[in-house]
């Protein structure tokens, strides 16, 4: 059951196995194993999965046919083209060495810096 909606829920979205693979940080293999049933995710896989696409994990086990939790509000987009970038993002950072991602942490803490400098400077200028 769980493997149907998976792809129901990729296909939804026009997402392809290697791209959600990379969101879920895990290879297309694995994604596509649990798409047709041959894997099993466990509890924490299950969360990430429903809380990605925004159904409740008895709806992906087949055990509802509600998807939606019932406490939680129905959204048009779950995900926008911006958590969509950040979780992509996300996926790359995570497969970096500890240098590497040690050094992105430098460039981020870089760029706040200079972006606090800028706003800090646009609030001195007068206004018009």
């Amino acid at each position: 059951m769980i493997g149907e909606r998976l792809t129901f829920l990729r296909k939804k979205k026009g997402l392809t196995q290697e791209e959600l693979a990379k969101i879920f940080n895990m290879s297309r293999s694995t994604y596509a194993q649990y798409e047709v049933n041959r894997r099993k995710p466990d509890y924490n896989t299950l969360k990430m999965f429903a809380d990605y696409y925004q159904v409740s994990i008895d709806w992906l086990l087949g055990l509802s046919d509600d998807p939606t939790p019932p406490t939680l509000p129905t959204r048009k987009s779950p995900a926008g083209d911006a958590d969509k970038e950040a979780l992509l993002l996300f996926g790359r950072i995570s497969r970096l060495s500890k240098a590497g991602k040690e050094q992105i942490l430098k460039a981020l803490e870089w760029i706040e810096e200079i972006e606090a400098q800028e706003r800090k400077i646009k609030s001195k200028e007068p206004e018009n």
